[in-house]
C-alpha cells in the first residue's frame, strides 16, 4: 500500500491525498483495515498515518469498524513517544464528531493521561 512506502516523502504525499479523498468520498475507507493495522505498527510515522487516515475515515464507518478498534487506537494516546500520542490526540476531534457514540469512551482514557509525564 503507498502509505508504507519505505519512501517517507512519497508515503506522507499519499497520505495527504488519502485525506484528501476522505474529505470528499468514502473511496479510501475500502482501506480501512489496512488503516486500523499501522497504529500497531514498529515505525512511528507508519502510526502517524494509521491514526490521521482512521480519523479521516469516521464519517464514512457505517460498519462500525472504529468501535471494534478504539480500545487499541486509544491505548496510542500513552505512545512512549509523545508526537505519536499527541497526533493521536489532534485526530480525536474528527473521529469524535462523526462517531459520538465513542465520545464517553474518548474522554474516560484522556481523563486518565498523566499530562505530566511530558514535561
Amino acid at each position: 500500500m503507498w502509505t508504507r512506502d519505505e519512501n517517507d516523502k512519497h508515503a506522507y504525499k499519499c497520505l495527504q491525498e488519502l485525506q484528501s479523498l476522505s474529505e470528499q468520498n468514502n473511496e479510501a475507507y475500502k482501506f480501512f483495515d489496512e488503516f486500523a493495522a499501522m497504529p500497531d505498527n514498529t515505525n512511528s510515522y507508519m502510526r502517524t498515518r494509521g491514526f490521521l487516515l482512521i480519523s479521516a475515515n469516521a464519517k464514512w464507518d457505517e460498519d462500525y469498524k472504529i468501535d471494534e478498534i478504539i480500545d487499541n487506537y486509544l491505548k496510542h494516546i500513552k505512545d512512549i513517544k509523545p508526537i505519536i500520542a499527541s497526533q493521536c490526540i489532534k485526530a480525536l476531534p474528527n473521529l469524535a464528531k462523526h462517531k459520538p457514540e465513542l465520545r464517553d469512551d474518548i474522554i474516560k482514557t484522556l481523563n486518565k493521561v498523566d499530562v505530566y509525564i511530558c514535561q
